[in-house]
């Protein structure tokens, strides 16, 4: 698959300094007024109108004005407007009901709003499997691609993240705990749509491979993974990695293996999540950063310190239960 085009928004700050007091790292709200009607803004809560916006911009400003399927996925969705909507059935006795934040708490509006406003009668699903998501969302592309080798399909992951989302992951010890009694996990919230082609397009970034790891924290399904990464580094030069560890202890129980090959092996990496926190489709975003790095939007030296990196591999974990492994050329 190639990618013809990304958009994202992300957390507005991750200096320290801004995010006294703040749970998580909040989603930016970027400026889509020449996208949507001035009363639509209103009404729209942030993780809808930032979904249905990104989506939007990524078309315009590919100037493609026909897709032929829009298939995206979210972990949790539009929590906010879910916490709130079942707050009012119990506040109203399941009466006099907003459909409004209804609709907008449902998964696959951004689909539905995107597909109307486009006038799309295509084939349009929104896939919702945690941290899974992102992989389903990719096989699913792919397939419809090899179906329709000359479509153009528009992709998008997003998640939300609430106040009252992150206690709930608190209290389940999904967060760890310092020695001072603060989080070690640093979550977040994002959006980022894609256009991908099954053509080959020179000078696009091509995605050669997704590969899916369950049982992660099984210590032989860890020995394939790191098995095939030594394999698959070996072939060609210029690699560097994306990894999706989050703070000191997922570095040093889930990634110390790699990062000690890594490092033997004198290749360059870098996490991510610094920028988005962690969250069920964080992945979306390291596939919008190899693709900068890769087409030269971010210098090769600003990121990793070495010159001509010609292909990178995404490794991005999700709780203890899966890796995806996600690998990423500039073509030819």
């Amino acid at each position: 698959m190639y990618i013809l085009s990304i958009h994202s928004v992300i957390p507005s700050s991750k200096d320290p300094s801004q995010l006294a007091g703040k749970m998580y790292l909040e989603m930016a709200e970027q400026d889509f007024s020449d996208l949507f009607e001035r009363n639509e803004m209103r009404r729209l809560s942030k993780l809808i109108k930032n979904g249905i916006g990104c989506g939007l911009r990524v078309l315009k400003n590919s100037n493609q004005h026909k897709i032929d399927a829009i298939i995206t996925g979210t972990g949790k969705g539009s929590i906010s407007k879910i916490e709130q909507f079942l707050s009012d059935i119990d506040t109203y006795k399941e009466t006099a009901l907003n459909p409004s934040i209804f609709i907008q708490s449902t998964h696959n509006t951004i689909n539905g709003q995107i597909a109307l406003k486009t006038g799309s009668n295509t084939y349009n699903v929104t896939h919702v499997n945690q941290g899974m998501t992102l992989s389903n969302v990719l096989s699913d592309a792919e397939l419809f691609l090899l179906q329709h080798p000359d479509a153009l399909i528009l992709v998008g992951v997003f998640e939300e993240n609430t106040e009252f989302n992150i206690e709930i992951h608190n209290s389940a010890g999904l967060s760890g705990i310092e020695s001072d009694g603060s989080y070690q996990i640093k979550w977040g919230e994002r959006v980022t749509f894609f256009i991908f082609s099954g053509k080959s397009t020179p000078g696009k970034v091509k995605i050669t491979s997704s590969k899916t790891y369950t049982n992660f924290n099984d210590s032989n399904h860890w020995e394939s993974l790191i098995k095939d990464i030594k394999l698959d580094t070996s072939k060609i030069n210029n690699t560097a990695f994306l990894l999706g560890h989050n703070n000191a202890i997922e570095l040093n129980s889930y990634y110390v293996d790699i990062i000690k090959y890594l490092n033997e092996s004198k290749i360059p990496f870098k996490g991510f999540k610094e920028v988005t926190g962690e969250h069920d489709t964080a992945g979306g975003y390291a596939i919008d950063l190899a693709n900068q790095i890769l087409t030269n939007e971010v210098t090769f030296n600003e990121m990793f310190q070495t010159e001509n990196v010609q292909k990178i591999i995404i490794i991005n974990h999700f709780k203890d239960y899966m890796c995806h492994v996600l690998t990423l050329e500039l073509a030819d």
